[in-house]
């Protein structure tokens, strides 16, 4: 219809140009226009403005109405081109209209319309009906032969395929199916081929996986269990088996309650099946010898969105030296609160006493303010032993890295120290090599552990002893010790001699000025230069403290 259109409107300016060119004399190209409607078939209408026919190439234009109402004129009339179909009521046959507008600007006539019957229209239409019914036919004849052969080839690779998807499922991965052909079951074949042998090499990785992941949960140091939700163990690993008493024994498949018969942990399975929420819960295993462990239990989900619970896994975490530490940190704070409340209670004392009178007696005045001095230097000494230690502590890591001139060190201390040791008439002798490797590390802190060490011989050496420092070294390592032959340790006391505010004799410690921290300082002094101390004694026979230093004489720190 498109091109039909596109051919009369071509052929209306021609007309238009047949017009202008004869000076709009009809009479002349009536002759042109009858010839042209007889060779192309159309009917050629000339209208005027008000829509009155000048002419017509079928009928006589007086004979016909006035067309301006027409559809398409009204269209053209407008300047645009206009297009309708229709039965003409003057042939009475059905119609294409198509009006284009006069380009002549001073021409009578206004539009011009041609129009073609549509019988040749549908004839094309019926002819390509019949083609195409015709074509279906056939087609469907041929599907139906070919289809009836292609279902019977199509049948064998199936049964084939069938019978290998059935072998797959029993275990034989790896099965094949054979296919010569190059359509698209030969295709599928081959796709089935490579699915067979990916899902082999799929379930190979994924058995070495498992047993990787079973080697790897059995050695994690922390005990692990999982079990389903009636309780039977699905996994254990073997730090679990340990504590649990389960070496040797095959516990997957038990209900756990076999293995462990503990009441706070049967809550916390029972709940959380109900909660399915994570719990941590402090437990204590009379199992594994009366230790305290975090058990953190987590639900197991199936791995999709949504999926429900299938059971609990639980991580059992030691905190059994974290909770000694603890006990160890409120004796430490009630050991401080005694030491520092026994001289202030005592100087406290004295004051009242001497706000009640005492002051007016020198005798008693300087004998109280002589205590109170004895007992606030102690106070202080306690406190500075205390920053000391602490310091130690925070600063094991990251103190200070410097090289230490140890001969020098260990001379300087023997010089401080030799007046108060004079005083009982105590010699020190220092057993040194001519040549010392350097030692590094916080030089402060060596000096104070030597210090610490020739001072408690001193203290605790009757009058008319010796105290003698030696130091020895050899490719590892650097050793110092400091013996004296004073009073001596029973053995009871060793393995708490350098604890905080252990006395082995509370009246004489006092006595001679200790604060109870001495030795304290000295084992963290030598653990922050990685080494170990240890000591030998017996009483009325000495002491010998000896600290063993790993020696750092390229530089590299020893943590």
């Amino acid at each position: 219809m498109n091109g039909i259109e596109e051919r009369l409107s071509s052929d209306a300016r021609y007309i238009s140009r047949l017009l202008e060119m004869e000076g709009d004399d009809l009479g002349n190209v009536t002759p042109e226009f009858q010839t042209l409607s007889r060779d192309l078939d159309f009917r050629i209408t000339l209208i005027a403005a008000d829509g009155v026919v000048l002419y017509d190439s079928s009928q006589p234009a007086e004979t016909l109405e006035n067309h301006g109402s027409r559809a398409e004129v009204v269209i053209a009339m407008a300047g645009q081109v206009g297009r309708s179909s229709r039965a003409s009521a003057t042939i009475g046959t059905e119609l294409l209209y198509v009006a284009v507008p006069n380009p002549a600007p001073d021409s009578e006539v206004a539009v011009i319309r041609l129009a073609v019957p549509l019988t040749s229209v549908d004839q094309y239409t019926r002819n390509l009906i019949q083609i195409v019914i015709g074509v279906a036919v056939i087609g469907l004849v041929a599907a139906l032969t070919l289809g009836y052969r292609w279902i019977v080839s199509l049948m064998r690779p199936i049964k084939e395929m069938s019978s290998a998807t059935k072998r797959i499922a029993s275990g034989y991965y790896g099965e094949k199916v054979y296919a010569d052909s190059g359509d698209e079951f030969g295709e599928l074949a081959r796709s089935f081929n490579t699915m067979s042998d990916e899902l082999k090499v799929k379930l190979e990785e994924t058995g070495a996986q498992n047993t990787q992941m079973n080697a790897i949960l059995s050695s994690v140091l922390n005990p692990v269990i999982a079990v389903d939700r009636e309780l039977r163990i699905l996994f254990i690993n073997g730090s679990a088996k340990k504590i649990f008493g389960a070496d040797g024994l095959e516990p997957k498949g038990r209900y756990i309650l076999d293995f462990v018969r503990n009441s706070k942990m049967v809550e916390t399975l029972t709940g959380l099946m109900k909660t399915n929420e994570p719990t941590v819960r402090e437990i204590e295993l009379t199992a594994a010898g009366r230790d305290v462990y975090n058990v953190y239990a987590n639900p197991i989900r199936e791995f999709k969105e949504g999926g429900r619970n299938i059971g609990v896994v639980m991580i059992f975490q030691d905190i059994t030296e974290i909770r000694q530490l603890e006990t160890m940190r409120k004796q430490f704070v009630a050991n401080v609160s005694h030491e520092l409340k026994t001289p202030l209670t005592s100087i406290k004392g004295f004051v009242e006493t001497l706000r009640g009178g005492a002051v007016d007696d020198v005798r008693v005045r300087d004998r109280f303010l002589e205590i109170v001095e004895s007992e606030a230097t102690r106070l202080s000494e306690l406190i500075d032993d205390l920053l000391i230690l602490t310091d130690i502590e925070r600063r094991t890591e990251d103190g200070v890295y410097e090289p230490i001139d140890l001969r020098k060190t260990i001379c300087d201390v023997v010089l401080m120290l030799e007046d108060s040791a004079a005083t009982k008439s105590i010699a020190i002798q220092k057993l040194l090599p001519e040549t010392l490797p350097i030692l590094h590390g916080n030089p402060n802190w060596f000096k104070q552990m030597v210090i610490n060490l020739i001072d408690n011989a001193v203290k605790y050496t009757p009058e008319g002893g010796h105290v003698t420092v030696k130091v020895t070294f050899d490719a590892k390592d650097i050793t110092l010790s400091v013996r004296d032959n004073g009073i001596g340790i029973e053995r009871d006391h060793l393995g708490r001699l350098f604890e905080r505010f252990y006395r082995v004799d509370k009246a004489r410690s006092r006595d001679v000025g200790g604060t109870g921290l001495g030795l304290a300082i000295v084992k963290h002094i030598v653990l922050s230069f990685g080494g170990v101390i240890s000591v030998k004694s017996e009483p009325g026979k000495g002491s010998e403290f000896t600290a063993k230093l790993p020696r750092t004489d390229a530089g590299q720190r020893v943590l």
